[in-house]
């Protein structure tokens, strides 16, 4: 299906060839009885909220305008029927299905949040409808959806877009103890900015001030005070700048009522300083680009937004038409437009049907659209020519596309270079910063993410490890530890339900290892809920793996306690040795016994999740303080796969023979990886399954090179070490003293 892609001047004579044959078959390009021109429309269904149709809808029409331009002088045409719907309707659910499985739509684009494009994605899957989202930058959706070939994105993810912020907090000296804060919503779009942001601070040496989740409990005017009682107080932990990112721009607007609200309270005190400093520190996301924002807000604020690339030209055109600068994505949406056009009329010239019959990934007969597969080959065009949006080069793009080469096409957004391996999404965008003030945005610069030290492309950017590794300095720690006799392990998986899959997983996994490594079931204590073996969304029932082709781990399985039968208490009964009448069976060590701890789950900023429940910081700290007082282990290590884990464990310092690992710091969460397209679940976690590689590989791995390993290999997070001053010299201390082989 693909076509050529020729060199120099063989491409350049075939237009020239294409162009004089269309020219002297329609009497210099002039259509007329003749010849008739035959005119091909599409449905295409936009789906965006009310908000941005005004603009979008513009942009589109300007779009066809000029690929009506670009193609009149040929015999056969292309046109878009665009069917507008508010993604925030009532109907949405059913407008989408409708399209979905009518075949008289060739494409959806949009709609804008990641909730309602899940909804999308997963309707046209069938007929592998193609989706086109000008805006959509949810880095998990990017993430799930990126094998699916038929889901194209023309923005890259919001992990950039924290990248810009931070890259433009040049005024800020990059000591360790700058501090950064973040505010965002508590819902799709806030959730790659709480995902990512620790990880992002931290590989820039800045500390986390705070992460406040912007929802019915915590309310726009809340977050403001929370960081007006900070600068009042001093505290050490100020930060030096606030990323705002709101899914909704009306909370700028909060925030500058509250802020004038606070100015006039304090109007003759010295802390209306802290006021001023507050705004100045405020850096805005996207969405706080909006017109009646612009309009209300009384006071000064900077932030970065989508924007169209600078040496596009399309900003300038754009002004010159419309008498303002483009805003929400309307670069993208016109290249949405434009690409759509090219991939049908290669399609065309093809011979190939909107729907035709084929057979899906399983062999079995379906109706799909090959569309898709269109739209892959215009932007996989041709590196020896490059031609942009303006009507001129999009009509040697066409010329081109008849003659079935597809040349290399740069639109108004970006170049369309996509991610080479599953064309998800652009692999560059361009992001404008602003200053708002008297009403207006004024743009300061643009500014990409190209070139960033750990990313590669917007797909690819999750599976880069960090570049900042915890220092281990090597001490000579002289202590003595009573005779090894003996060897215990705990494993808890602290979920449960299908989507929790990995965390059972990964216990599972943990299991085996030490099964494998010498542990019998009367040393190895395992908590989990037992309930995705025979789940029902489990197509291959009785078995759990950690890869889509691994071993099934699900076999000689001896769960000692399901997790919903136990609060958090009983668990560290269960660790402590403190036999009840709920938790019969405790852990017996003694001073002569190693203690291994595996723990998977979710965790918050000082916390590990537990089914409903909660594990405090504060109480583990004290039952590991009774088990160093009480002699109930000789080492103990603690390995934690949680978000936030680091703020748990940093707050269990000083025992002696106890070391933490974790998968990540205090401000930031850890990240799930190896996705089961069958199953649609992660089915392991990357911190568990490096630090599983690096013992099975070589058991007797120093704890130093064990940790290296896992701090490297681990994506998205930064693996941390606790309490090694007061273990032991972790170059030479092995990880084989916890394995019974």
């Amino acid at each position: 299906m693909k076509g050529n892609k020729w060199n120099g001047w063989q491409w350049l004579l075939a237009v020239v060839l294409v162009f004089l044959t269309a020219c002297s078959d329609q009497e210099d390009g002039k259509t007329g009885p003749e010849n008739p021109v035959e005119i091909k429309t599409y449905k295409v269904a936009v789906i965006a909220p009310a908000r941005v149709q005004q603009r979008w809808k513009r942009s589109a029409e300007w779009a066809q305008e000029l690929m009506e331009q670009a193609q009149e002088s040929f015999d056969v045409q292309v046109r878009l029927e665009l069917d507008w719907h508010d993604e925030q309707a009532a109907d949405f659910e059913q407008y989408v299905q409708r399209v979905a499985t009518d075949e008289e739509y060739a494409a959806v684009i949009g709609p804008v949040a990641a909730d309602k494009a899940k909804i999308v994605a997963h309707a046209c899957r069938n007929q592998q409808k193609t989706h086109i989202l000008p805006t959509l930058a949810n880095a998990e959706f990017q993430r799930v959806y990126a094998p699916k070939d038929y889901v194209f994105c023309l923005t890259q993810n919001d992990i950039m877009q924290a990248e810009v912020m931070f890259s433009l907090f040049n005024d800020v000296p990059l000591y360790w103890d700058n501090y950064v804060a973040l505010v965002t919503s508590a819902d799709s779009y806030g959730d790659t900015f709480r995902q990512w942001f620790g990880y992002l601070a931290t590989e820039r040496y800045y500390k986390t001030s705070f992460v406040t989740l912007l929802d019915e409990d915590t309310p726009v005017e809340e977050a403001v005070e929370e960081f007006y009682r900070i600068r009042a107080d001093a505290q050490v932990d100020s930060p030096d700048r606030i990323f705002f990112a709101p899914s909704d721009g009306n909370d700028l607007v909060r925030v500058d009522a509250e802020l004038e609200r606070l100015r006039k309270l304090y109007e003759q005190d010295s802390l209306r300083n802290w006021i001023y400093a507050y705004r100045m520190n405020l850096f805005c996301g996207d969405a706080c680009v909006d017109e009646d924002v612009a309009r209300q807000v009384k006071h000064t604020y900077e932030g970065v937004d989508l924007a169209p690339m600078p040496e596009s030209g399309f900003v300038s055109a754009y002004k010159a038409k419309f008498g303002e600068e483009p805003m929400g994505g309307e670069a993208q949406v016109l290249d949405a437009v434009y690409l759509l056009h090219y991939a049908l009329t290669a399609m065309i010239r093809d011979g190939h049907e909107l729907v035709e019959d084929a057979r899906d990934a399983d062999g079995v007969p379906v109706r799909q659209s090959p569309l898709c597969q269109y739209v892959v080959n215009v932007v996989d065009g041709s590196d020896d020519a490059s031609l942009s949006w303006l009507p001129d080069d999009a009509l040697t793009v066409f010329i081109c596309l008849k003659a079935g080469i597809y040349p290399n096409v740069s639109g108004a957004s970006s170049d369309w270079t996509f991610d080479p391996k599953y064309h998800c999404a652009v692999t560059t965008s361009t992001y404008r910063h602003w200053r708002l003030y008297n009403g207006k945005y004024h743009t300061l610069e643009y500014v990409t993410a190209n070139g960033s030290d750990h990313t590669v492309s917007s797909i690819e950017n999750w599976t880069t490890q960090a570049q900042v590794v915890q220092e281990i300095k090597e001490e000579e720690v002289k202590l003595v530890y009573p005779e090894l006799k003996d060897h215990y392990a705990l494993v808890v998986a602290a979920t449960s339900g299908w989507d929790n899959y990995r965390h059972q997983a990964d216990a599972l996994a943990m299991y085996q290892l030490l099964r494998s490594q010498g542990y019998d079931d009367d040393h190895i204590f395992l908590i989990m809920e037992d309930d995705i073996a025979g789940s029902p969304y489990n197509l291959n029932s009785g078995e759990v793996r950690v890869t889509p082709d691994g071993e099934n781990l699900y076999h000689d399985v001896q769960v000692d306690y399901k997790m919903s039968d136990l609060y958090p208490s009983d668990v560290l009964n269960i660790l402590e040795g403190v036999p009840t009448a709920v938790t019969p069976r405790v852990l017996p060590s003694t001073a002569n016994d190693n203690v291994l701890v595996f723990w998977s789950g979710h965790g918050d900023y000082g916390l590990l999740n537990y089914g409903k429940s909660y594990l405090y910081a504060n109480d583990l700290s004290e039952t590991l303080q009774r088990m160093a007082e009480q002699q109930r282990y000789r080492k103990l290590l603690m390995v934690i796969e949680a978000c936030y884990s680091g703020s748990v464990f940093e707050k269990c310092l000083g025992n002696k023979g106890m070391l933490f690992i974790t998968a990540a710091n205090n401000s930031e969460t850890s990240k799930a990886d190896m996705k089961d397209e069958n199953l649609h679940v992660f089915l392991s976690n990357g911190f568990t399954r490096a630090f599983q590689t690096k013992i099975t590989e070589n058991p007797d791995v120093t704890l130093r090179d064990l940790f290296y390993f896992v701090a490297t290999q681990t994506v998205g997070s930064h693996a941390c070490m606790f309490n090694q001053s007061n273990y032991g010299n972790v170059f030479t201390e092995r990880m084989s003293e916890f394995l019974v082989k």
